[in-house]
């Protein structure tokens, strides 16, 4: 599990929601794959790796279409 899921798996119910509504304001976000990737990771925050899409298939659901980028990735990631 990436660091990052890992903080999103343990964000209260308060806490996400305050995290979406300020990846939601454009003042501070205007990346909506940012916002897909929150939502994609957000919505089975409990399911352990195994269950979890591969960085290729989060890709694909963020991208559709697009070839896969590791570079890409890592970037939205951060």
């Amino acid at each position: 599990m990436s660091l990052l899921q890992q903080i999103i798996s343990n964000l209260s119910p308060a806490e996400a929601k305050r995290a979406t509504r300020w990846l939601e304001a454009a003042l501070h976000n205007s990346r909506e794959d940012v916002r897909v990737l929150f939502r994609l990771r957000r919505k089975n925050p409990d399911f352990p790796d195994a269950l979890s899409p591969t960085p290729e298939e989060e890709f694909a659901l963020v991208y559709p279409g697009q070839p896969w980028s590791a570079a890409k990735f890592r970037q939205l990631e951060h």
